[in-house]
């Protein structure tokens, strides 16, 4: 999914290659992002920038896009990709906030849920959509965070760096 921004610019990506841009109007390239492998839909922040997923760089060039190896429960070096919700600032592709989302469930006592499955890919982060206006159990700036492989939607609060809650 693109973006269009109100000046009638665009943010765009190659999916899941570290290609992030924006294009003006005329289609000129005004930045490039190509610090993460680019993936699934761009959000509108409540500030004004774009929230997006993003995984780590492959660790070798031609191989699948896993950014890391890490140690198994039976000391095996196995690749691992971690996937993040990433805001995106418009006005310089810099990134303003990162935050892994297996990072995001061990800090909340939730490692668990990591386990089980492909660990290559035990997240499969698919969409973060920014809480737009308060309501009964969330507040404005909170996020769901939509994870395929464990069929999990998250509410996260990145100013506290808690879930509070999982459907």
């Amino acid at each position: 999914h693109s973006f269009i921004l109100p000046d009638r610019s665009l943010i765009a990506k190659l999916d899941k290659t570290p290609n992030l841009l924006k294009l003006d109007a005329a289609s000129r390239i005004l930045w490039v992002n190509n610090e993460m492998i680019w993936h699934h839909s761009l959000q509108p922040s409540i500030d004004g920038q774009v929230w997006t997923c993003g995984s780590d760089l492959p660790t070798d060039a031609g191989k699948p896009s896993v950014g890391r190896r890490v140690v198994n429960l039976n000391g095996h070096k196995v690749s691992y990709q971690e996937d993040h919700i990433v805001k995106i600032d418009v006005g310089s592709g810099k990134i303003l906030f990162r935050k892994g989302v297996g990072e995001i469930l061990v800090e909340n006592g939730m490692a668990g849920r990591l386990y089980g499955g492909l660990l290559q890919d035990p997240i499969h982060l698919n969409d973060v959509s920014p809480v737009m206006t308060d309501g009964p159990y969330w507040k404005r700036g909170d996020l769901f965070v939509s994870v395929r492989g464990r069929s999990m939607v998250l509410l996260y609060r990145p100013s506290e760096n808690r879930v509070l809650r999982v459907v």
